[in-house]
């Protein structure tokens, strides 16, 4: 078993951030940096697919960069659009190009993010040059994305109970893979982080006249996140309530439905309730988190969103949905829980919030949240599961012989 200044580590993901899209994947990169900074020599692999008409003959290579010091390699798939081919295009060429990858490096252990399509890849890898490999599964709820389709729910099975070891982001995500009758060799629960370097309560920081609520997060077609319901919520205390608080709800994020959503506020009239911002760097969020007195997240699904995490790091109470992996890190000291797709429950809600938000102890959330969420915290519970695993597997291997 090597020491740990000399694991090398791949990690394997489906989202990454790029340089056209620096929050997509952010999570992962986190995680690959709470490693870079502890002396681990990571390297990670990911495959961005640009699917369009213009691209009548296909391009396909790998791009090489050093990012915050890591080194990361994009394939590169730009190919032209036909429906329903994203998933083949991702299993050809990222086994094709991630194999040439291997075969030139000396890896300890494969990190994988997400059980399809990169753990099936992972798997067949593992498999050719007798690598172990680890998956951490993000879905915010396993039943909404493996479970409903037959062929993909027994590929996802084969894939969790291959890996060496699943981590899963939140307990209640790890209970529904058991439910769905699959038992992993190995699973433990390791929660998203935040570098506390960005993500602190700022004590210097004086509150002004305007409470100040912050949402941050995709709007997409999907209506994840609930923002439709927020609208509606603002929408009834604008119409029953003369509240004595003002407030603004800062809105940072942009998808195809923002214009919706803009265009549905003015129409109910509560525009002078709403701030949109679009796409915001991570220092930036941050900075806006420092400075809100609420942090809002009213999802219908969610795994374990950074958002709430980073929240919690700058000592911020939110409101956030009672969904996925959420109930397990927001506790009545640091936020009250909504139930999802309620309106009525999420309007009384913020109005309790926005009349108590003073009386939460934003220090003892921060340090809260650093205890459980911090470079640190991660860094020593991967650790231990990489050698744990690694040490595993050699003994397996080796008594095989």
């Amino acid at each position: 078993m090597k020491k740990k200044d000399s694991l090398k580590v791949l990690i394997f993901s489906s989202w990454y951030p790029t340089s056209k899209n620096k929050i997509g994947g952010i999570f992962v990169k986190e995680q690959a940096l709470a490693l870079k900074r502890n002396n681990i020599n990571v390297n990670v692999f990911c495959s961005v697919i640009n699917l369009s008409y213009k691209n009548i003959i296909p391009k396909i290579y790998i791009e090489k960069v050093i990012d915050d010091g890591i080194e990361t390699y994009f394939l590169n798939i730009n190919f032209f659009k036909i429906p329903n081919v994203h998933n083949l295009l991702f299993l050809i060429f990222s086994y094709f190009y991630l194999k040439r990858l291997i075969a030139k490096n000396d890896y300890n252990i494969i990190h994988n993010y997400v059980t399809f399509p990169s753990g099936l890849i992972t798997l067949l890898i593992s498999k050719k040059f007798k690598i172990p490999f680890i998956i951490t599964e993000v879905v915010s709820d396993f039943n909404l994305f493996y479970k409903r389709n037959f062929i993909l729910y027994n590929v996802v099975k084969r894939v969790i109970l291959k890996c060496n070891r699943l981590i899963t982001v939140s307990s209640t995500l790890g209970h529904q893979i058991i439910e769905n009758g699959i038992i992993p060799k190995k699973m433990e629960t390791i929660y998203t982080i935040a570098d506390e370097n960005i993500f602190y309560y700022n004590r210097k920081l004086k509150r002004g006249n305007i409470v100040r609520i912050l949402f941050v997060g995709l709007m997409s077609k999907t209506e994840q996140k609930g923002i439709h319901i927020l609208i509606e919520a603002i929408k009834l205390i604008n119409k029953e309530y003369n509240l004595k608080i003002k407030f603004k709800i800062d809105m940072v994020g942009d998808g195809i439905m923002k214009k919706v959503y803009q265009d549905r506020i003015k129409k109910y009239k509560i525009s002078k309730y709403f701030n949109f911002y679009g796409n915001k760097t991570l220092k930036e969020i941050a900075i806006l988190m420092q400075n809100c007195d609420i942090f809002i997240l009213p999802s219908l699904h969610e795994g374990m969103p950074c958002v709430i995490i980073e929240a919690l790091s700058c000592g911020k109470p939110v409101i956030a949905s009672s969904v996925g992996g959420i109930p397990e890190v927001v506790k009545d000291f640091c936020g009250v829980l909504v139930n999802p797709k309620d309106i009525y429950d999420l309007k009384e809600k913020l109005i309790v919030m926005l009349n108590n938000y003073k009386k939460y102890n934003n220090e003892k959330i921060a340090n809260y949240a650093r205890n459980l969420f911090s470079y640190k915290v991660y860094y020593q519970k991967i650790l231990k599961v990489y050698q744990d695993t690694i040490y595993e597997y050699n003994k397996c291997h080796n008594s095989c012989l």
